[in-house]
């Protein structure tokens, strides 16, 4: 699957990390910011018996980057609820295809 997540946090990373660990095709939109650190540095998961999980993960800081290469088979909103309303402000990008 080719999957968005919105968030880089905690539990965003989390998902792109095991996700992209099963083989699924990974975004993940942050601020510009927190994409450029991630970007920088790649996403590392290390495990409670310190296996390191480094997965591809293409890092995006804006909705038109993400959607200038692809297209999305599922979009996780990995945010905290008082950014909720401004991450899903671009939400018309995100409509069911027939």
């Amino acid at each position: 699957m080719n999957i968005l997540i919105i968030g880089g946090g905690a539990i965003g990373s989390l998902l792109a990390a095991r996700l992209g660990a099963a083989g699924h095709a990974i975004t993940l939109l942050d601020r510009p910011q927190t994409a450029a650190a991630l970007q920088a540095n790649g996403l590392r998961l290390v495990e409670a018996d310190r296996r390191t999980i480094a997965p591809v993960v293409q890092i995006v800081s804006s909705p038109d980057e993400a959607f200038g290469h692809a297209s999305f088979d599922l979009a996780v909103l990995a945010v905290k609820a008082f950014d909720t309303a401004a991450a899903a402000a671009p939400a018309p990008w995100l409509v069911p295809r027939t």
